[in-house]
């Protein structure tokens, strides 16, 4: 149990700023909805109201949605789908859809036989809503053998207040969603001839 610990608590180290959760310099979300489906090997992760500086903007595109980052770099059993951003109202989210072939593939640990599947919070993070059978004392939450479906909502625990992404999100759609050029430039040299 104290090993299953100790990795997961490795997990949430590398997960935090894969998700732009304690980084400066990456978008960060006001929530986090994690949804898993069991039996069907499927699930979506889904980052609320995106926020950070307008230069943010192009490394959201870039790395998060375009490149491998998240979960991909540390999930690597799971499989990302189409993801996307969505206008959901005034915030900008964008959602992560996955597929895995068994649930050591997800972030989850067991807590006992009656109660195999056990959520934790990332650090900086607090579940503030979960369809989970209980809450054990460590803050995180636990589901019974039956459970199928696994939702869990997370939030920091320092309300995030750096200006949304969604108005920077609207201009580039608004300009036809350019590609972001890459920061090399090809220059053209000339070789000496003898």
């Amino acid at each position: 149990m104290r090993l299953t610990l100790r990795l997961f608590k490795r997990f949430v180290l590398v997960l935090l700023p894969i998700l732009g959760l304690t980084a400066c310099d990456e978008p960060r979300p006001t929530k986090i909805t994690w949804r898993f489906e069991l039996k069907a090997g499927v699930g979506e992760i889904t980052l609320h109201d995106l926020r950070g500086e307008a230069s943010l903007f192009e490394r959201l595109v870039t790395a998060w949605v375009e490149g491998d980052q998240p979960p991909q770099a540390l999930l690597p059993r799971v499989t990302l789908g189409e993801r996307a951003l969505v206008v959901d109202g005034a915030a900008l989210n964008l959602v992560l859809p996955i597929q895995f072939d068994e649930r050591a593939d997800l972030p989850l640990l067991t807590w006992d036989k009656k109660h195999p599947a056990r959520f934790c919070p990332p650090m900086g993070q607090v579940i503030t809503r979960a369809n989970a059978k209980a809450r054990d004392p460590d803050g995180c939450v636990v589901w019974g053998r039956r459970a199928s479906t696994l939702l869990v909502e997370t939030a920091p625990m320092d309300p995030e207040t750096a200006p949304s992404l969604l108005p920077v999100y609207m201009t580039w759609v608004q300009a036809g969603s350019p590609p972001f050029e890459d920061d090399e430039t090809e220059t053209e040299t000339e070789t000496a001839q003898p």
